[in-house]
């Protein structure tokens, strides 16, 4: 019984990783996705990322924008004016730093 129970345990934690791809459960140096589509009343796509150190936004394979967020933790994002992204990705430039969360969402 304790078997089963720890292998569930562990389908379900993989099922939940494989369905939330773009947040990572711990610090990373890159994050990316596939195929984010937006229309209506938020067309627009946003790559948004939370990190320490030098960090890039990237959507069809175009660099958006980067910072130096040095050892402090900070949330950024780049508005695009992209309905679709077949691409995105956050990456980090240089040693160092840390990425906690990165996304491509809708905007208006």
């Amino acid at each position: 019984m304790g078997k089963t129970r720890v292998i569930a345990a562990a389908l379900a934690v993989g099922l939940a990783a494989a369905v939330v791809p773009a947040v990572a459960a711990s610090a990373a140096s890159q994050i990316d996705g596939y195929n984010k589509v937006c229309s209506g009343s938020v067309p627009h796509v946003q790559v948004q990322s939370t990190s320490t150190g030098g960090i890039n936004h990237e959507a069809n394979y175009i660099v958006l924008d980067h910072w130096n967020n040095g050892s402090t933790s900070q949330t950024r994002w780049s508005l695009t004016s992209y309905s679709t992204v077949y691409y995105w990705r956050v990456f980090l430039t240089g040693i160092g730093g840390d990425i906690t969360y990165g996304n491509a969402v809708c905007h208006s």
